[in-house]
């Protein structure tokens, strides 16, 4: 069982791990934990945070029904 997790939620650790949930759809959990819970309702509502880039959008929301969350 392989579990990823990153720290920080925001420019760079949300949309790095969308893109390895999206790459990598045998890991078990992939993860972004953040002391915030902005940035983390952000990724967790279904309207596109102004952080995810929209060719994100499609591919995190693949790899959410799979792998990914995002948890503070």
């Amino acid at each position: 069982m392989v579990k990823i997790y990153c720290i920080g939620g925001g420019y760079v650790g949300g949309p790095t791990i969308a893109v390895i949930a999206l790459k990598c759809p045998h890991m078990y959990i992939v993860g972004v934990i953040d002391i915030s819970v902005l940035p983390i309702n952000a990724w967790n509502s279904d309207q596109v945070p102004h952080l995810r880039a929209l060719a994100l959008k499609k591919s995190s929301c693949n790899a959410e029904e799979k792998n990914l969350i995002f948890s503070y």
